[in-house]
């Protein structure tokens, strides 16, 4: 079974609907680890009560990265599941992810990005809520919300390749230590999910897409926008073929 590493930030309330969430998966992570940023809205004694691990850094600015390495040093399963604490997962999450790992790839999933309103809710995945949400325009990109079978996603394209996306991605714990892990260079928000799938497509690793599977959900929230030189500084990045290892990563040594 997998471990799951959850990046916080100050996001307790919608951690703790998470938490629900993954209660109710049909296939349990192994461990779940919660790799914080610095919180100090009392995600640590909400960890504690739920018998969670958690992990956590003096907040000193955007150093998701060096939380998740972090994360990894301590992660003893061989697979390695990545959410954020401010998503919400479909019962088949955790199942999704293990049936579409194989061998010297990683799953690059998506989410749906859900309203205001509808996040607030008791219940905010229940189906009337959502479609709801989608037709008065605050709830966008439902149809990742539907879980397809195989043939289907294949018929329909669903398995095209595309790049990681922070919150929903899972990969082999010995292709990212060969990659050195994430690069704490990436001190701005934005771009540290970027770089690592830069490398491991670098080290010949395959993205598999799970587009009709692994469905996700994000929970409303004002949203930062990336850096710009952040931003150019990946699109630089994808056209380097030898870029493979973080110099600044798990260990900071250079190869």
């Amino acid at each position: 079974m997998p471990t799951m590493i959850i990046t916080s930030y100050n996001q307790a309330r919608e951690l703790e609907k998470l938490l629900g969430t993954i209660r109710a998966q049909s296939v349990q992570p192994s461990t779940i680890i919660v790799a914080d940023d610095g919180s100090s809205d009392g995600t640590q004694m909400l960890c504690k009560q739920h018998n969670i691990q958690f992990l956590t850094q003096p907040d000193q600015g955007y150093r998701k990265a060096q939380i998740l390495n972090e994360a990894l040093r301590v992660a003893q399963s061989q697979y390695i599941l990545f959410i954020d604490a401010d998503t919400l997962l479909e019962k088949h999450f955790v199942e999704d992810h293990l049936k579409l790992a194989q061998k010297d790839h990683f799953v690059c999933g998506r989410r749906v990005d859900l309203g205001r309103r509808v996040s607030q809710r008791p219940d905010p995945l229940a189906w009337r809520h959502l479609i709801h949400s989608a037709l008065i325009g605050e709830t966008h990109g439902l149809k990742r919300a539907l879980r397809l079978p195989e043939p289907l996603r294949m018929l329909l394209g669903y398995t095209k390749a595309i790049d990681i996306l922070g919150s929903n991605w899972s990969a082999w714990r010995s292709d990212i230590f060969a990659v050195n892990g994430f690069s704490e260079n990436q001190n701005s928000y934005w771009g540290e999910d970027g770089d690592i799938y830069i490398r491991l497509r670098n080290m010949g690793k395959k993205a598999t897409n799970a587009k009709g599977k692994c469905i996700q959900f994000h929970q409303w929230h004002t949203r930062r926008t990336p850096n710009p030189a952040t931003v150019a500084r990946y699109q630089e990045l994808l056209l380097n073929k030898t870029y493979t290892w973080a110099p600044d990563g798990i260990y900071r040594t250079s190869l």
